[in-house]
């Protein structure tokens, strides 16, 4: 079962949406009361259930967003479209040069 993180949703009162993607690679607009700003973020997908006492609450397959706690590795925040842009174009060449997509580095 594959579940694909949406190209639009709200979280903490920001609206999220997918400005451009590229394998597991993404660009997102943040708009926020305070104005917009711009996240890259590198797509990881669970490779088994997660499960709470009995009950799937993740399963196999599903694309997750990075954790506030995962910024800095998985993800990152630009002020502005052409910084968020540029690291975009570095996480695309270095998944290039790597031999694939960063699908391969499952959750």
């Amino acid at each position: 079962m594959e579940i694909k993180i949406l190209t639009n949703f709200t979280k903490n009162g920001c609206l999220f949406t997918q400005l451009k993607r590229t394998g597991n690679v993404a660009l997102w607009l943040r708009q926020t009361p305070h104005g917009p700003s711009y996240e890259v973020i590198i797509i990881r997908i669970t490779k088994k259930d997660f499960v709470i006492k009995g009950v799937v609450v993740t399963p196999a397959g599903t694309e997750l967003y990075p954790s506030n706690e995962q910024f800095g590795s998985l993800g990152w925040y630009y002020p502005s479209l052409d910084k968020a842009e540029k690291k975009y174009k570095e996480l695309l060449i270095d998944q290039s040069e790597n031999g694939g997509d960063y699908a391969n580095n499952p959750v």
